[in-house]
């Protein structure tokens, strides 16, 4: 909320995070804050905030929970279903329970009490699921008060103050000053524990200046989880991030291109050996657990398929067809210049880096409009 990745972060579970997975959707990210706080592969996961490529510090004041746990414990409405208790096509659900949370590694220094135990901030909060069927998209809507006068409003209260306790009238500024309070005792108060760090950048700030929604950074992961359990405790298959990476950008340019290559190409040289073997495969050992930025198909190897990434055949949109819509973000698209990047990079069917007419040809061949499921 702050704009500042020093703020922010946790020791417990940096692997189940943003920066933990994004390379394992076969690219690096983009921008100055987090591309060299990115895991690279496990070895990044060293429980230290101060030791290169900091994932652990990753910024967050809040963040959701989808988690079973947090739907077991929801109340849940069915706006427009079956009753069935699966959400599927065309429904609308309003869920109700502990959605929202701060940061857990601002636990061991706040003042709140209320939760399930000191520390913690997960106030209740309202989720809306609506799945639009002609589109085929779920929007996920967070309700929550980001002032205790707005919490009052909704609950029909007067107005409590702001008392670090979640179960009454939370709101976003509450759980804020609970922050900027903690770190101004810190000094008074030490710990000695290393989440100081992440802390006390916050002792001189004024929580009502981070209330604007539209200049909060966004970072999300999506997944589920497997039918059985897996050795080597990987509990989560990942499925979609954002924001998304390109593949084979493995130095975050936003751009897949000969210097990606090259650095796949090294990397490949200077590993090849590890196996004992000299064969232009360099196999990453208990894969899944261990991962590499390298690996852009992510199949447990770096070899020469990693530097011809494949990406989506006109498929801009990624659902699985090539239809209307990939017709509008193609038009986007089509300005004939010299270098693209993103999404764009699916347009490019005869690949010369630009998007233009030689490409429209191609275009038109799969064009086969919407899956029928």
């Amino acid at each position: 909320m702050d704009s500042d990745p020093d703020t922010g972060g946790e020791l417990d579970a940096p692997h189940y995070r943003y920066l933990g997975n994004a390379v394992r959707f076969g690219g690096n990210v983009t921008g100055d804050v987090f591309r060299e706080r990115v895991a690279r592969d496990a070895s990044a996961f060293d429980d230290d905030f101060e030791t290169a490529p900091q994932v652990e510090r990753h910024g967050e004041e809040f963040h959701l929970a989808l988690l079973g746990t947090e739907f077991r414990r929801a109340d849940i409405d069915e706006v427009e279903g079956n009753g069935d208790a699966v959400f599927e096509a065309g429904e609308t659900w309003n869920l109700r329970g502990t959605f929202f949370h701060r940061a857990h590694g601002y636990e061991p220094f706040s003042f709140v009490e209320g939760g399930r135990y000191p520390g913690e901030y997960t106030p209740l909060c309202d989720l809306q699921f609506l799945h639009d069927p002609t589109a085929d998209q779920t929007r996920v809507t967070l309700v929550f008060s980001l002032t205790n006068e707005g919490a009052a409003l909704r609950r029909g209260e007067p107005v409590e103050p702001n008392n670090q306790d979640p179960t009454d009238q939370a709101s976003v500024l509450e759980g804020l000053e609970d922050l900027q309070l903690s770190a101004f005792f810190l000094p008074i108060l030490p710990t000695g524990l290393p989440e100081e760090a992440i802390l006390r950048n916050w002792a001189d700030r004024n929580p009502a200046d981070y209330l604007d929604p539209t200049v909060w950074s966004l970072t999300a992961i999506f997944g589920s989880s497997y039918t059985m359990a897996p050795p080597g405790a990987v509990y989560f298959l990942w499925t979609d991030i954002y924001p998304d990476v390109v593949p084979g950008d493995v130095d975050g340019s936003g751009l897949y291109d000969g210097r990606d290559r090259q650095l796949i190409a090294q990397m490949i040289a200077l590993r090849d050996h590890l196996d004992g073997v000299i064969d232009g495969v360099f196999t990453i050992l208990n894969f899944a657990t261990d991962f590499s930025l390298f690996d852009v198909n992510h199949d447990g190897v770096v070899d020469a398929f990693d530097l011809r990434p494949t990406f989506p055949d006109a498929d801009g949109d990624r659902d699985g067809d090539v239809d209307l819509r990939d017709v509008a973000l193609m038009q986007g698209c089509f300005a004939g210049e010299d270098r693209i990047n993103g999404a764009c990079q699916s347009f490019d069917l005869v690949p010369d880096l630009r998007v233009n007419l030689r490409d429209l040809g191609a275009f038109q061949q799969r064009l086969g409009g919407p899956l029928n499921d």
